[in-house]
């Protein structure tokens, strides 16, 4: 299931196949300055603005009558109510302004699946789904949504149908990303791309042809065989990287402690201090719990680092925590 999310969330939203803010930048249009210069585009867009601020404040009463009262509703208008009444779970409201829209775009339907798949009743769940098989032009945050909203209702079958239909829409988008990336040089990218996907032998081959490659592009190697719990292959490539920086230990012990091989992780651990290479929060917090379990001396030397040099930390204190319990302590 976390595949289909970094797809959605990672590779499509971050490279802006669809930029992320659209869903939230239609709701707030109101508070954008109006390009028409005239009286009715001032008033409208005051007005706009106004019932933003209602909704936004959970006046939805006064919002309501406001919006009543207004002559020519823009859909943002619509929108701005609709997504009102949807997050005071009014969704039945919301779908009687949704029915009497003369249009609709993708936040209008967006808002209407959000507002259904988030109830724990049936019957809205369904009603979810019949909107988003009647959308125009599906998104990624409509996927997103009905994919989400079944799992959390923990109809997985369903989830999983709708991953899979996911993929079959969503990959070739992905295989020309990866290739516009790869075209535009940005093999980093593209290798990270690939790993996501599961697809670590195309990701070699693209840090193959690398004919300069630097730090990140060692470390998404690392972390990509490290994931695959290929630890040997991981620390190959941490092996051959002619510069180590903090961000590869990290990694690599991150790795170890993930795949249990605690071991490892205390050796690396006292080879990167042997090497001058000071530890941070993200390794003394990996390293915690692999210490208690075979090192307690350690343990309690990486506690009194930790107290003594570094800012307190919520992950590195609940490592400690894993790591003492984990002793009787």
């Amino acid at each position: 299931m976390l595949l289909v999310f970094w797809l959605l969330e990672t590779v499509v939203l971050r490279r802006s196949f669809l930029n992320p803010s659209r869903f939230s930048s239609a709701l707030k249009a109101a508070s954008s300055k109006p390009k028409v210069d005239s009286y009715y585009a001032e008033e409208l867009y005051s007005m706009n603005k106004k019932l933003s601020y209602l909704v936004r404040t959970g006046i939805i009463h006064e919002a309501k009558s406001m919006f009543d009262q207004m002559g020519k509703r823009k859909t943002v208008t619509w929108n701005s109510m609709i997504s009102g009444y949807v997050k005071r779970r009014e969704i039945t409201q919301a779908r009687k302004l949704f029915d009497e829209m003369p249009e609709r775009d993708t936040v209008s339907w967006n808002l209407m699946i959000s507002g259904c798949t988030s109830y724990l009743r049936c019957k809205f769940l369904e009603e979810g789904r019949k909107l988003f098989e009647k959308m125009p032009s599906i998104d990624v945050i409509s996927w997103n949504t009905m994919i989400s909203g079944y799992a959390r209702n923990g109809r997985m079958d369903e989830a999983k149908e709708m991953f899979e239909r996911c993929l079959k829409e969503i990959l070739p988008l992905l295989m020309h990303f990866v290739s516009g990336l790869v075209r535009n040089g940005e093999l980093d990218e593209a290798a990270r791309a690939l790993i996501e996907c599961g697809d670590i032998f195309s990701a070699r081959e693209l840090f193959d042809q690398m004919v300069d490659r630097d730090t990140i592009s060692w470390n998404t190697m690392i972390n990509g065989y490290a994931q695959m719990d290929n630890l040997e292959r991981a620390r190959k490539y941490f092996e051959m990287m002619p510069q180590k920086h903090l961000v590869s230990w990290n990694t690599m012990v991150a790795g170890y402690e993930i795949n249990k091989d605690y071991k490892g992780a205390i050796e690396l651990f006292k080879r990167m201090q042997a090497e001058g290479e000071k530890p941070d929060r993200h390794t003394l917090s990996s390293v915690s719990v692999s210490t208690g379990l075979l090192d307690l001396q350690l343990g309690m030397q990486i506690h009194q680092l930790v107290s003594m040099s570094v800012i307190p930390d919520v992950h590195i204190k609940n490592s400690l925590i894993t790591m003492y319990s984990r002793c009787g302590h």
